[in-house]
């Protein structure tokens, strides 16, 4: 299995990575929903005590960025927080990979 460095996490499987960061920029395309779902998977990544809405936490689990107990898989949480950058609204999403020096 080819695993590659991101930002946050020493290693991480590559085949995984491009369709998370998909999925997660299709989300911010649907406006303040997706937006909204996704501050709440950064939240579950950042606090797995988080309680999501109702309506992000189906959404999540339809996308299988959750499970059905709620919980964030550990290679979902890692790119996740690796392309995730302030908090809130003020969400962005960032390259997972790390800057080059």
């Amino acid at each position: 299995m080819n695993e590659v460095l991101l930002r946050n996490v020493p290693r991480v499987s590559a085949v995984l990575i491009e369709p998370l960061m998909l999925i997660l920029e299709s989300l911010f395309d649907e406006g303040l929903a997706g937006v909204y779902a996704v501050i709440e998977l950064v939240e579950l990544c950042r606090d797995p005590t988080h309680v999501c809405s109702k309506d992000e936490e189906e959404k999540l689990r339809e996308l299988s960025l959750i499970g059905t107990d709620g919980r964030v898989h550990e290679t979902t949480r890692d790119v996740v927080l690796s392309a995730a950058s302030g908090d809130g609204v003020g969400l962005v999403l960032v390259s997972p990979y790390p800057v080059p020096t």
